[in-house]
């Protein structure tokens, strides 16, 4: 099991589409850009569960014939390069985020609640692959992909001198993630469940 660590160096850029007030500076609509990171934490260790007996709990053992270990010579944390572990794997890949943001804000003396939207792209570049290997020899590849992000958010906030707001947000967020399963192997035929 892989994590995503997503660290955002945030340029938001405030485009306000029109004359905002003297009177009420954190009054109207607001559109921006964002631009960040999304960087895997290492991934050994990481290995495919199965759920042999169909009882709904992951983590069996896939038995051989002979009552061994199908899969002993093991996993590694990426995309198989070959049908062995030895050919190794490749890494999981990183990749930036560009987002577009637009809001609108409503100033009432100096309470400011508002809301936002958010959608950005990795650009179909973020990858997260586990890979186990049997002794035919083949390989099985599990892959993630996530294509876009998007937010939906409010917030509200009090306005501390003239030009100061410190406000809270919250909100939702959702995103579109791809799976795809590869093999060396013609012969096996599994199901994918989620653990």
């Amino acid at each position: 099991q892989s994590r995503v660590l997503a660290l955002a160096a945030t340029a938001l850029v405030a485009m306000p589409a029109y004359a905002q007030s003297a009177d009420a500076p954190f009054n109207g609509p607001y559109v921006g850009v964002s631009v960040g990171g999304a960087f895997q934490n290492s991934d050994n260790g990481s290995r495919i569960l199965f759920d042999t007996n169909l009882d709904g709990k992951f983590g069996d053992t896939v038995p051989t014939t002979a009552g061994g270990n199908a899969f002993a010579p093991g996993f590694c944390g990426g995309a198989a390069i070959s049908n062995v572990p030895s050919g190794g794997c490749r890494s999981d890949k990183d990749a930036f985020e560009f987002s577009g943001l637009a809001g609108y804000d409503k100033q009432i003396g100096h309470l400011v609640i508002g809301g936002r939207l958010e959608f950005g792209s990795f650009g179909k570049k973020l990858a997260d692959s586990v890979t186990g290997y049997n002794d035919t020899p083949a390989s099985f590849t599990l892959t993630r992909k996530l294509d876009y992000i998007g937010r939906v958010g409010v917030r509200a906030g009090y306005i501390v001198g003239e030009k100061t707001l410190v406000y809270g947000t919250g909100g939702l967020a959702f995103g579109k993630i791809k799976s795809s399963f590869s093999t060396t192997d013609a012969a096996s035929k599994f199901t994918l469940g989620d653990a």
